[in-house]
């Protein structure tokens, strides 16, 4: 990895830290836009400026935020971390062993000699999730995504930029093969990867009815999946320059921001190049808004519906077989169930939906003596129903939230019903 990233190994110690006193919510970046255009020259700290005041405006409905881990060091050498509070899904189609979540790390450095910032993507090896009441092995996630601790994470470095202090270019950081982090930092970067489903959850958990979070109870559940040491940040486009502007008008007060450039005004064709780079950063804000918005949305929803079919299953425990329908069936339509297994018998209550299926094997027979007396019947029965439970999600469409397997058996021997009863989805 990138010397410019390295992180000691370390814990520091996470007294003094400052919450963000109030969430600061960002805006469509159109509202600046006019601004931004008509700023033929300006120096760094206009643009800078400028680029927080794009920040400061609102943001959209479902932003995501940036996550303010660890403070590293003492003043003038110290360093803060942030990472983005939601991982995106880039495990492999079709291998389900291979959970691996991408997330943006920032680094914020304060000493001459250090970057002004930098920036990468990292990809980490996830454990996979269960969806019974418990993980059931070590190294398996439970179904509200809680991680087991863990000594160390595989990771590799995809891409990054960084900013000298002394320069106004923005360089490109080549990434890096698989590798294994013990540090403390690392460590706790990959629990906020892999801990996407909770994260969300505790957001939805401290949501007040005027659209901001109580901070007292968000951090309560952010200490409950092992990240005690978190600020929230709302952060939806916000870049690097205006990140390490935040970071030394909110943290490091009690220290002047550097010069950058080493104070030398930007020549004309700099000028022009990082204006440039402004407006290249505030079309791709715009074109990305309304995706972004939509894309968390959609992973707040899906979180939102496994955390309900997890109370609907009230901790019931769950055997191997329902266990493997589940890894399959769990938020699956009602007609993805109807192509697979056939039609169901039908019955609703309480806007719960369930559709049941039922096959069976008879191969008893009966014992009789020659005047045709009853004596014994032997030989095996085996039955099997299957109910899959159905509740609505945010939108209103049923999906599967339990499916219960209901198995007896007579006799000895076994014909297997529910193996040759039960499918899997067909897409």
């Amino acid at each position: 990895m990138d010397a410019a990233v390295a992180t000691p190994a370390r814990r520091p110690s996470p007294g003094g830290l400052t919450g963000v006193a109030e969430w600061v919510y960002l805006s469509a970046v159109r509202a600046g836009k006019g601004y931004a255009m008509r700023k033929a020259a300006m120096n760094t700290k206009a643009l800078i400026v400028m680029g927080f005041v794009l920040g400061a405006m609102a943001a959209p409905a479902a932003a995501t935020d940036k996550m303010m881990i660890d403070m590293q060091g003492e003043s003038p050498n110290r360093v803060l971390v942030y990472v983005d509070d939601h991982s995106t899904d880039k495990s492999p189609i079709g291998d389900e062993s291979a959970r691996i979540r991408e997330i943006v790390l920032t680094m914020v450095y304060e000493a001459a000699g250090q970057p002004y910032w930098t920036e990468t993507d990292l990809q980490f090896k996830c454990p996979s999730l269960s969806y019974g009441k418990k993980a059931s092995r070590k190294g398996q996630a439970d179904e509200t995504g809680v991680l087991p601790d863990a000594d160390s994470a595989e990771f590799r470095m995809v891409e990054g930029h960084k900013r000298m202090k002394n320069s106004p270019n923005i360089e490109t950081l080549s990434g890096s093969n698989w590798q294994t982090a013990s540090n403390y930092l690392m460590l706790k970067v990959y629990r906020v990867a892999c801990s996407d489903v909770a994260i969300s959850q505790a957001k939805q958990a401290a949501a007040m009815p005027n659209g901001k979070m109580d901070p007292d109870a968000l951090r309560r559940s952010m200490r409950d999946i092992g990240l005690d040491v978190a600020e929230f940040l709302p952060a939806e486009g916000l870049s690097m320059n205006m990140l390490a502007s935040y970071t030394w008008e909110h943290f490091w007060k009690d220290a002047p921001k550097p010069a950058l450039n080493n104070g030398r005004p930007l020549t004309a064709e700099e000028s022009t190049a990082l204006e440039k780079a402004l407006k290249d950063q505030i079309a791709t804000l715009e074109q990305r808004r309304d995706s972004v918005g939509a894309r968390i949305k959609k992973m707040d929803d899906e979180n939102r519906f496994i955390g309900e079919a997890a109370k609907l299953r009230g901790g019931r425990r769950i055997s191997s077989t329902e266990q493997t329908m589940l890894s399959v069936w769990l938020g699956k339509g009602e007609s993805d169930v109807v192509a697979a297994m056939g039609a169901p018998n039908v019955s609703e209550a309480g806007g719960i939906r369930f559709l049941t299926y039922f096959g069976e094997h008879d191969g008893r027979f009966a014992l009789v003596t020659a005047g045709g007396a009853h004596v014994a019947t032997q030989g095996l029965y085996e039955s099997c129903q299957a109910q899959f439970v159905l509740k609505p999600d945010a939108a209103g469409a049923m999906r599967v939230a339990d499916v219960v397997v209901n198995e007896s058996r007579s006799g000895p021997g076994r014909a297997y019903v529910c193996s040759s009863l039960l499918n899997a989805p067909r897409n």
